[in-house]
């Protein structure tokens, strides 16, 4: 992906299309706007395309991790 241009003003949407032109991306429903990040509805998001119990073992494992990278991209299962 090619970097978001951002002018620190305005919104930076991500980019629809990968560098290779294939969709990567694609907006299907605003969900609002935030003062902070919606955490729970974030979660709950995963878990409905994931299931409750990948996304509580991925959250244990970031806890556990203590800031420690724990993942390689390069290695992750595409789903």
């Amino acid at each position: 992906m090619a970097p978001l241009e951002f002018n620190g003003l305005e919104d930076s949407v991500f980019q629809p299309y990968n560098r290779d032109n294939h969709l990567y991306m694609e907006y299907i429903e605003f969900l609002g706007t935030y003062a902070d990040i919606p955490v729970d509805i974030i979660v709950a998001g995963w878990e409905k395309a994931y299931g409750r119990e990948k996304v509580q073992t991925w959250i244990r494992e970031l806890e556990e991790a203590q800031g420690k990278t724990i993942w390689n991209f390069y290695q992750e299962d595409v789903v």
